[in-house]
């Protein structure tokens, strides 16, 4: 299941609720205007492969129980309906969904779930260190958690993340000289 609700500017908070999409593989919730913190309820999508919630001004840190995504701790991505492979025209709707930018765009052909994980958390407020548990994330393929307030160090794990393709880190700690 793919939910794009990208650009729409909405604004109120994420609803906890959405933990109970226990199919979702997509969320796309980038450029809209919600409130508050990244919503825990997120880390019980457990098929969920792709997750953009760039440019909304979260606040707040990075919730550290990502790890609980067996998607993007295993690789085991999960695939949409294979009634989705005879529709024709819908792959190429996909590649829309896994345009992760900062400045440049990564897409990916095919039915995007079976071929790529990503979180996209850039152009936010989201401060503190980044959690450890992200480098727990094995078969997370895409991360850009760029343009954000975060401090510390870049955690050790990072050295685990063995299938990332797409690793963004710039601007780390905007207004800091150092990370």
């Amino acid at each position: 299941m793919v939910i794009d609700i990208g650009a729409n500017y909405i604004s109120g908070l994420i609803p906890r609720e959405i933990a109970e999409i226990s199919h979702l593989q997509v969320l796309i919730l980038k450029e809209n205007r919600f409130e508050g913190n990244i919503p825990d309820e997120i880390c019980r999508l457990q098929q969920l492969a792709i997750l953009d919630l760039s440019e909304i001004n979260f606040e707040g840190s990075i919730p550290s129980c990502f790890h609980k995504n067996s998607a993007w701790v295993n690789g085991s991505r999960s695939t949409i309906s294979a009634s989705w492979d005879s529709h024709v025209g819908l792959e190429s709707e996909y590649v829309e969904v896994v345009n992760f930018k900062k400045g440049n765009e990564y897409g990916y052909s095919g039915i995007v779930p079976s071929v790529i994980t990503g979180i996209e958390l850039s152009l936010n407020h989201l401060s503190g260190p980044i959690p450890m548990e992200i480098g727990l994330l094995k078969g997370l393929i895409v991360l850009n958690i760029s343009k954000n307030l975060l401090n510390g160090t870049i955690p050790d794990s990072f050295s685990e993340l063995s299938r990332i393709e797409v690793l963004d880190l710039s601007q780390y700690a905007q207004g800091q000289d150092t990370i």
